[in-house]
């Protein structure tokens, strides 16, 4: 992961992610991944089935995000990898 893509904001990587970056995904979900996995737990109280449902949501918004990709105008001039 690039130092930029570290530190940019979530709105940044969502809109990069929905231009077609892959790696603004895998950002994303590496910073929400244990709240997400967190409350689907307390959902369904069993850590095993919270895991196969973590996957399904993670597989189910990355197909999301690939059906409704559209050209996205940016207000910075980002590179593919998000970097100025």
């Amino acid at each position: 992961m690039t130092p930029s893509l570290a530190t940019s904001e979530d709105s940044t990587l969502i809109k990069l992610a929905l231009a077609g970056q892959a790696e603004c995904f895998a950002v994303l979900m590496d910073r929400h991944l244990i709240a997400v996995r967190r409350r689907i737990c307390s959902m369904v109280g069993n850590a095993s089935d919270a895991d196969d449902l973590l996957q399904e949501v993670l597989l189910k918004v990355w197909r999301r995000l690939s059906t409704f990709r559209v050209r996205i105008q940016l207000s910075h001039p980002y590179d593919s990898c998000g970097h100025k």
